[in-house]
């Protein structure tokens, strides 16, 4: 696990973690999940599977950012943000925690 972060009422929470890539457990820009944990069900849920590396970077090229998921909960913990590679380029992503605690319960 990487960056932990927790709901104002602290029973919900989301963090990052490394997936092992090209040969290397952890390096800038290698590939993550992000998961969020529901302390009233004792229920994980991995909502990011895979946030993949990206063909430009690798443990010998890394990248020159720091684009680890660092997800978080916004807007009163309506949402959780974070920075993805799914669709091949860094990008912002936006969960509903509506629909993370629905598949926690």
């Amino acid at each position: 696990m990487w960056h932990a972060y927790c709901s104002e009422d602290e029973e919900l929470f989301v963090f990052d973690s490394t997936l092992p890539s090209k040969g290397l457990p952890l390096w800038r820009g290698c590939a993550s999940t992000v998961q969020f944990f529901n302390k009233r069900t004792g229920k994980y849920f991995r909502f990011l599977t895979c946030n993949p590396a990206l063909d430009d970077w690798s443990p010998e090229n890394q990248c020159k950012y720091h684009i680890d998921p660092h997800p978080r909960f916004v807007m009163q913990d309506k949402y959780i943000t974070f920075t993805t590679t799914v669709k091949g380029k860094v990008d912002l992503a936006v969960a509903d925690v509506s629909d993370l605690i629905e598949a926690t319960k």
